[in-house]
């Protein structure tokens, strides 16, 4: 007896071989032919997915498509029969190749199985390349048959592209053609309908959605299923104008149940349609999870097994809860859950629940514990995804959450109320959060130990928040209490979790803002570190307030470029967060300018501070950034040639429209620095000094004696006569000091700028020397920070200063000449006075002009040439723009030169 007569190949009656048409309203999906097309003869082309996801119609658009040969097998149990399938082969090849006798030898076979030859034989004998398609591979369960078709896997004729369409893995040798390279995927999610194909479909049905949105809605509803999505469209076409896309899946929700139930769970045995019930009650999950749900031992083989069965359950191993089941499905399995045994339905919910919140899964907790009407495990978890929201710059992620518990639990519990007032104050609800939060207070003691510590904490960040908003640091640094309580009670009950973090980041985030608003910029500084170590980076809104924290302390201690730095780290991030934090970036576009403006970028300031006053309302703990913008704006006002009364009057208006808010340190700052300017360019010496010995208004004691100090030089420039003996002196003190033991946080500003009017005064006094020193001082400190709004503040009498120093060799040269540039271009003094700098050598040149000598004698003297003396003489002239030898003389000792 043959081989194929032992194989039962009897030569079963012909199969014609067709490209099936594709199904009514099908579309055309050009990304899945070129998916297609990658596939080349000599090789496999698998296409897997479960029922209804369109691998039939997609293969056979990309068969019609193209010249290509195609032999199509329709696969049915009847060809499980010994040698059925192979039968059905030839004959869909001859059908497909044609029977003309070949005109060259066969090509090879390499793998002697006599049943492959005389199946491939129409293909052996033929010249082209031709495309054998089985679909519905996964009926083909015969062992022999399977063993073939193996070997033909693993050694393909170079003429022969093999397309398997099957609903799971076929059991082919597919490890071995995926390491040699020789196999295509397609799977469920490359067949899934995009948000277009979606659209397209649904205009196909003569269904017109114009919002993306929805389309985005029965897309996700269906997660692309291609028979979810035709049988939704269906309904809409034949529904109401009004329907909606979650009216429509429900509509269609019968016909997708059945074809569920007959396509998938009718071809499961009871023990795994148990086992999908069970664990339907959850989105992903592992095997630890599936253990706990089902009662048994279930091993990640069993639950691969299921995946490879046709159902609608996937695997992706790079999920740290790799197993999910289709949404469609899970809702078909949880009805028949509920109508069964209800009570088992919320057994395991509570289960999942206890589960979740065990590896710090806070939403699917709260998800679950609210299906399993678990009240009291779902206010705890409630309390920190309150938690999480606050230090995320999302508190509304609670909101869909507490409305649900309401509407299920009506007794009043001090967690929930606390909840809600994390919405208020998100708000800017100071006063009722207050109030809720006094009322809330007693209560929390009758919690348990667990859920008390956890209240308490949020009760304490709250109350924190209230006197924010309030402006009282004081006060919110006692609310907070000592940091070791948020440590002691966040690790004495339970591990530590992600809302414990959050916690204890955000009561950084708020300590930090307790120092600054006292002024103590250093502690600040050290708390906003910490809020930002690396166990808290992850938290959006603690991060911008780190951002934030760190340029204001910059700011406040006159560190513009780390100040510019900090607040443009906290915008970048406000807007790559979107809408979530687009609101928190006012305090961060006021620092920005008020550094802007210190270094003279007029233009650069207004944007930024209609940036700031156009973030929106004040709200989520920022009320600083609007106060700040408005000072600046009248800063701004000042700098570009406002009425010095009417800056002096808005400042005033600001401070006292709200009486009751104790003003923050950088506040104070800002507001001190424009209330002088405004008094010094009216003339009100005097009411300037008495602005900065009033007290409130004061900053900070260095500060003070530093803005005093250099009002009353500013006095002695202008009118020297109201300035003694007595205010000079105390003006060379407070310069003194400036190198002994000023606090580290005195604002750099105010040095530079006493530094400045003390150094004109020196020039006034005939001691060109010491205002030399002085100037260098402050320059150095302009050249760190980019300082240019104390050189534009003294205008023209700064510029005979300058204009010296520039004609000397210095190292501040190209600064000074940058600086005179600006202050030609915004004060009226003389433009005679502003040079350019002499070299060295022209420095030279210029101080043997007064002796005498004719250019003959000078060059022999300084060993030149007499044309070289000639090219420096006129360099000389041009800069010091005169004529003559003799202007070029008068001109260097009025510069003090010679």
């Amino acid at each position: 007896m043959s081989e194929l007569q032992h194989r039962g190949f009897r030569g079963h009656a012909p199969r014609p071989a067709r490209i099936p048409a594709p199904p009514p309203g099908a579309i055309a999906r050009d990304r899945i032919t070129h998916r297609l097309d990658a596939a080349r003869a000599g090789s496999l082309l698998l296409v897997a997915a479960p029922a209804g996801w369109g691998k039939t119609a997609a293969v056979s658009q990309w068969a019609s498509s193209g010249e290509r040969t195609v032999a199509w097998v329709d696969c049915d149990r009847t060809l499980n029969e010994p040698g059925a399938l192979w039968s059905a082969i030839r004959e869909g090849l001859a059908n497909a190749i044609g029977g003309a006798e070949p005109t060259g030898p066969r090509a090879a076979l390499a793998v002697e199985r006599p049943i492959l030859h005389h199946a491939l034989d129409p293909l052996l004998a033929a010249a082209s390349d031709t495309v054998l398609v089985l679909d519905d591979f996964h009926l083909i369960e015969d062992r022999d048959t399977l063993e073939d078709v193996n070997a033909l896997v693993t050694h393909p004729p170079g003429s022969l592209l093999l397309v398997l369409i099957t609903r799971s893995d076929p059991l082919v040798a597919l490890y071995r053609a995926r390491v040699s390279g020789t196999v295509t995927e397609v799977r469920a999610s490359d067949l899934a309908f995009t948000t277009a194909e979606t659209r397209r479909l649904l205009e196909r049905h003569r269904v017109s959605i114009a919002s993306a949105d929805d389309i985005d809605r029965i897309r996700e509803r269906t997660e692309g299923w291609a028979t979810g999505l035709s049988l939704a469209a269906s309904a809409l076409a034949s529904g109401e104008d009004s329907m909606s896309v979650v009216d429509a899946v429900t509509r269609a929700g019968p016909v997708l149940t059945g074809y569920l139930v007959e396509q998938v769970l009718n071809r499961l045995d009871s023990d795994d349609r148990d086992l999908l019930m069970r664990l339907s009650v959850v989105d992903r999950f592992d095997t630890a999870l599936a253990e706990l749900l089902t009662a048994r031992p279930i091993p990640a083989a069993r639950l691969e097994s299921l995946t490879n069965i046709g159902g609608f359950l996937t695997s992706d191993l790079a999920q740290p809860h790799p197993f999910r089941i289709h949404g469609l499905l899970r809702t078909v399995l949880r009805d028949e859950l509920r109508s069964t045994d209800g009570a088992l339905l919320r057994e395991l919910n509570a289960k999942a629940a206890a589960w979740y919140q065990s590896m710090d899964m806070i939403e699917p907790a709260i998800e679950r514990a609210l299906e399993a009407r678990e009240w009291d495990l779902a206010a705890d978890l409630l309390i920190d995804l309150a938690s999480l929201g606050l230090a995320h710059g999302r508190p509304s992620m609670v909101a869909e959450y507490l409305e649900r518990f309401s509407a299920g639990w009506e007794t009043i519990d001090p967690r929930i109320v606390l909840v809600d007032v994390t919405l208020a104050l998100s708000r800017g609800d100071a006063d009722g959060s207050a109030t809720r939060l006094a009322m809330a207070e007693d209560a929390i003691a009758s919690l348990p130990a667990p859920s008390r510590a956890r209240t308490d904490l949020l009760r304490r960040l709250l109350t924190a928040g209230v006197e924010y908003l309030r402006g009282d640091g004081q006060r919110l640094l006692a609310a907070l209490g000592p940091d070791e309580a948020f440590v002691v009670a966040s690790d004495q009950y339970a591990p530590r979790t992600a809302a414990d973090d959050a916690r204890r980041a955000w009561a950084h985030s708020l300590r930090a803002y307790g120092q600054l608003h006292r002024g103590r910029l250093s502690e600040a500084e050290q708390a906003a570190d910490v809020s930002m170590g690396p166990s808290h980076d992850r938290y959006d809104l603690v991060r911008l307030r780190g951002w934030q924290l760190h340029a204001s302390v910059a700011a406040a201690r006159g560190d513009l470029r780390s100040a510019l730095t900090y607040s443009g780290d906290a915008i970048r991030l406000a807007s790559s967060r979107g809408h979530a934090l687009a609101f928190d970036a006012t305090l961060s576009h006021a620092l920005a300018a008020w550094a802007m403006l210190e270094q003279g970028d007029i233009p650069g300031a207004e944007a930024a501070v209609d940036r700031a006053q156009s973030s929106g309302p004040v709200r989520h703990f920022s009320p600083v950034g609007g106060y700040l913008a408005e000072v600046i704006h009248a800063r701004l006002e000042a700098a570009t040639g406002g009425d010095p009364a009417t800056v002096a009057n808005a400042v005033r208006t600001i401070t006292e429209r709200s009486p009751r808010a104790r003003y923050p340190y950088l506040f104070r700052t800002m507001r001190l620095a424009t209330t002088v300017h405004a008094l010094l360019a009216m003339g009100h010496h005097t009411d300037a000094l008495d602005v900065i010995d009033s007290g409130p208004i004061a900053a900070h004691d260095d500060n003070a004696r530093l803005a005093r100090a250099t009002v009353l030089a500013r006095t002695a420039i202008y009118d020297a006569s109201a300035a003694g003996p007595e205010a000079l002196s105390e003006v060379r003190d407070v310069v003194a000091s400036l190198e002994g033991h000023l606090d580290q946080d005195t604002y750099a500003g105010w040095s530079v700028r006493l530094l400045l009017a003390a150094a004109v005064v020196e020039y006034g006094a005939d001691d060109p020397e010491r205002a030399s020193q002085l100037l260098h001082r402050a320059l150095a400190e302009t050249e760190r920070q980019g300082w240019r709004l104390p050189y534009l503040e003294l205008g023209g009498a700064i510029v005979p200063l300058l204009s010296r120093e520039r004609l000397r060799i210095s190292s501040y040269g190209d600064l000074i000449g940058d600086l005179l540039h600006d202050l030609d271009e915004r004060t009226d003094h003389h433009p005679a006075d502003l040079v350019v700098a002499l070299s060295k050598r022209e420095v030279e040149i210029l101080q043997m002009l007064p002796t005498g000598y004719d250019q003959d004698e000078l060059a022999g003297r300084l060993f030149i040439s007499k044309n070289t003396l000639k090219t420096h003489l006129r360099a000389i002239y041009r800069k010091l723009g005169v004529e003559s030898r003799r202007q070029a003389v008068m001109r260097g000792e009025r510069l003090r030169l010679l």
